[in-house]
């Protein structure tokens, strides 16, 4: 199971819960997230990251360009207004790596949907739209 790391994660991050029968992807609160600092195995003992996958990036919206090796998602009115997020598949590696307005790449080796969110938040200082693929913890 890959390892989280807790400095990825912050309120809105998506995960894999584990614990049966409340099994299926979740978004943490902040009050997860203050929990997982105190008590670190938690985290590792019930989540896993999500994988990005092409058909992931699909739900989230992305539109696909350049045959199947790049994706576009169109960004609202954040810091690059307007402006298209591309996400490039390396095949190779099972990874992507990110550019905006393809001038500059500004992230390698993202695998996970975290670390997408995370960008995408940075950039438009609002969260993609991934509430379709979440649900309602118990």
């Amino acid at each position: 199971m890959p390892k989280i790391e807790l400095k990825e994660l912050r309120q809105g991050s998506i995960l894999l819960f584990t614990d049966y029968p409340s099994e299926g992807m979740i978004s943490l609160s902040a009050k997860d997230i203050a929990y997982a600092e105190k008590e670190p195995r938690w985290l590792a003992s019930f989540f896993e990251p999500i994988e990005l996958t092409k058909e992931l990036l699909i739900k989230l919206g992305a539109t696909k360009f350049i045959g199947e090796l790049g994706f576009e998602i169109t960004c609202g009115d954040g810091i690059y207004p307007n402006s298209r997020l591309y996400i490039f598949w390396d095949e190779e590696n099972n990874e992507c790596f990110i550019d905006v307005e393809a001038e500059y790449v500004i992230k390698r080796g993202i695998k996970y949907l975290h670390q997408l969110q995370n960008i995408y938040f940075d950039l438009e200082g609002e969260e993609i739209n991934a509430s379709l693929l979440t649900k309602k913890k118990k």
